[in-house]
């Protein structure tokens, strides 16, 4: 009979010093568990930073660009008005200047000095009894109308503006009168907020 647990044992021993020596060497089987270190949600935060700031310099962009819009329109607007206001006051004041009365002088004189500027107002009164003298001598009766008005130029606030006017006239000579055409220069400017007639006269 052949004794066998010699072996045996020698298999065992072995089998068991393989098994430890397996484990030993192993790797590690890793349980589960949170991933590692969240670079992709760290990714994400700073994009989401990033068109944030965007969005905040796209606005502030956006913003000046029609902040300056708006001021340049305003601007173009304000000018066009000033335009406007300049063109009535030069034909209010030629309507004015090209309408007497020989029966009433002293009421021309008061409407083409009034809303003209000192100069010019002096330089009527320089003239007022030659031209009352004319007036009145020839009967004079005159309505004028101013039909249009065209800014020649501005400057630092101050419009030349040429006025096409017609006159009906009648005097001693003519009395059943007639109609003549005038193209008077008339320079505009504001003083104050008021617009005021500083020069007038034909267009040379």
């Amino acid at each position: 009979m052949t004794d066998t647990a010699p072996a045996q044992v020698s298999e065992a021993t072995a089998v068991s010093e393989a098994t430890a020596v397996s484990e030993a060497t192993a790797v590690p089987e890793v349980a589960d568990s949170p991933a590692p270190p969240a670079s992709g949600r760290s990714r994400a935060t700073v994009a989401a930073v990033v068109v944030a700031a965007l969005a905040v310099v796209v606005s502030a962009v956006f913003g000046y660009l029609w902040y300056s819009a708006a001021a340049e329109l305003n601007s173009q607007r304000q000018l066009e008005t000033d335009r406007r206001i300049a063109s009535n006051t030069a034909m209010d004041y030629t309507s004015r200047s090209l309408t007497y009365d020989y029966n009433d002088l002293d009421a021309f004189f008061a409407g083409v000095k009034d809303g003209a500027a000192q100069p010019l107002q002096d330089r009527y009164d320089g003239v007022r009894d030659a031209l009352t003298a004319i007036m009145s001598e020839s009967q004079v009766v005159a309505t004028g109308e101013a039909l249009s008005a065209a800014v020649d130029s501005e400057s630092d606030g101050v419009y030349k503006i040429s006025v096409y006017a017609e006159q009906q006239t009648r005097n001693v000579q003519t009395p059943d009168g007639g109609s003549v055409a005038n193209i008077l220069s008339v320079t505009v400017s504001e003083h104050d907020g008021r617009w005021i007639v500083d020069d007038y006269g034909p267009k040379s």
